[in-house]
């Protein structure tokens, strides 16, 4: 970049920025003539969307609200989500519950199919005695291969739609407030 005024090649470094509410200005570190100016974003720029409101029980149970004028059923407490750090960390304690869940249910159902894979085994190792070679290779492998068995990972994939979907990948609302026509 070359200083308009006292012709300096400049790089990056050799420049400074000058903001103020109304604009930012970029400047020449050597003579200080403005080199470019721009208006700031400000934030009120930026479209505004409704919380995300849920309600919670005494017992830790969350209930979805549909509108965020919806009533609050008795017993629960309103909670307003209101910035993406608060969806995120919301998201992140629901996927959390449901990763515990499924951990509880999946322990309850490996030690009742583990009793069931014993008998299942102690069967199959005594038809392996009447078995030729190939036969009981093969039924070692498949145990093995079924001790080797690698499990896929949970993913409760809870999210807040919208905060991951906007109007160009989500259908539109159709409820009384757009008077039952689809509205994006």
């Amino acid at each position: 970049m070359t200083c308009g005024y006292c012709l300096a090649e400049l790089t990056r470094a050799d420049t400074y920025v000058v903001r103020t509410n109304e604009m930012t200005e970029v400047k020449c570190g050597k003579c200080t003539y403005v080199l470019d100016t721009y208006a700031p974003l400000f934030e009120s720029a930026a479209q505004q969307a409704d919380p995300t409101v849920i309600a919670r029980g005494p017992n830790g149970e969350i209930r979805f609200l549909p509108r965020t004028d919806a009533p609050i059923p008795e017993g629960f407490m309103r909670q307003e989500l209101r910035t993406l750090a608060e969806k995120d960390a919301f998201e992140r304690e629901v996927n959390a519950n449901e990763r515990a869940r499924h951990e509880s249910y999946m322990e309850n159902r490996d030690r009742a199919a583990s009793m069931v894979q014993e008998r299942n085994r102690s069967e199959l190792r005594a038809r392996m005695q009447h078995m030729s070679q190939f036969g009981k290779d093969f039924a070692r492998t498949a145990i093995d291969q079924n001790n080797n068995r690698v499990r896929g990972r949970f993913d409760a994939g809870f999210h807040i739609e919208s905060s991951h979907y906007n109007a160009s990948n989500r259908d539109g609302e159709v409820s009384e407030r757009t008077n039952w026509k689809r509205r994006k």
